[in-house]
């Protein structure tokens, strides 16, 4: 039997009313999300305000819990990446490659963009922004050819990355693994790479 309910369209607006709240009306973000949660449920299944909210609550644990310790890790990772003893230790590493050519430049970063993944060494939202923090400072690329190289790095991660929050909903939602995801856009993201690569080191190297 068809178990799905009717509900009123006003309901396709309550992502919208935490938003409102806190941004016109200055309300707690928890509070404003509080408030839009019980609306959602008043608009849709008043009889059911406690079960829908209590099952909500769970499974919103679920999906956000691997996220924020993620994003905790991340965050120690970061200061220990800017520690002096661990630049130290990369810095002499990192020199010895001539990025200013746009051939080891293109090369480098493009076949090494598989190690924007799972928050590596070259992932942004990992241990690369310590790396990228590093090739600036020793000023070893012009500034905008390392934002060319970062922003190509990141369409692969966006996309590819198991990590990533989105792309566990989404797989979720299709009803397949997070890992097969990234095996079937990783090829088409590294060509897109290579491609930004390219042209950061015609316009800027």
């Amino acid at each position: 039997t068809d178990r799905r309910r009717a509900v009123p369209l006003v309901a396709l607006a309550v992502p919208v009313i935490p938003l409102a709240l806190h941004a016109g009306l200055g309300v707690p973000v928890v509070a404003a999300f509080v408030i839009g949660a019980v609306l959602g449920v008043v608009i849709t299944r008043p009889r059911e305000l406690v079960q829908q909210l209590s099952s909500a609550a769970v499974k919103g644990m679920e999906d956000v819990a691997p996220a924020v310790i993620l994003m905790i890790g991340i965050g120690m990772l970061l200061n220990a990446t800017t520690l002096p003893g661990v630049r130290g230790a990369l810095g002499p590493l990192i020199s010895t490659v001539d990025f200013r050519s746009p051939v080891i430049y293109v090369l480098f970063f493009g076949l090494l963009s598989p190690l924007a993944l799972y928050r590596g060494p070259l992932n942004p939202y990992g241990i690369g922004i310590g790396i990228f923090l590093l090739i600036r400072d020793l000023e070893l690329l012009p500034p905008l050819a390392l934002l060319a190289a970062v922003m190509s790095l990141v369409q692969v991660q966006n996309t590819c990355d198991p990590t990533n929050t989105q792309n566990v909903w989404v797989s979720n939602f299709v009803g397949m693994r997070v890992e097969e995801l990234t095996r079937r856009t990783i090829l088409f993201k590294a060509v897109v790479c290579l491609l930004g690569l390219i042209a950061g080191a015609l316009l800027y190297l």
